[in-house]
């Protein structure tokens, strides 16, 4: 009973961060001028970068982004160790 309860509410979760991801990532910016941009050519921007200054709308975009993938992550593993415990625990 426990674990249906606990699965029901980290799928629910689960969702609702997959779906924060995809408007988050939508809702950037593309940076991408021309195929040339994908070779190297362009300016450098990346994650660790300050690009010219103060914090920005789209750095809050990234930054919210990669907080939300980082928590995905740890919620997929949580469940999965829980799982795996729980499942231990009954096989015993």
């Amino acid at each position: 009973m426990v674990f249906d309860t606990l699965q029901i509410v980290t799928g629910a979760l689960l969702l609702l961060l997959a779906v924060l991801i995809i408007v988050l990532t939508v809702a950037q910016d593309s940076k991408q001028q021309d195929l040339g941009s994908a070779f190297g050519g362009g300016e450098s921007d990346n994650l660790f970068s300050k690009g010219g200054g103060g914090s920005s709308k789209e750095d809050a975009l990234k930054r919210l982004t990669v907080i939300l993938g980082v928590i995905f992550f740890l919620t997929i593993l949580a469940v999965n160790i829980i799982a795996l415990i729980l499942k231990n625990s009954a096989a015993a």
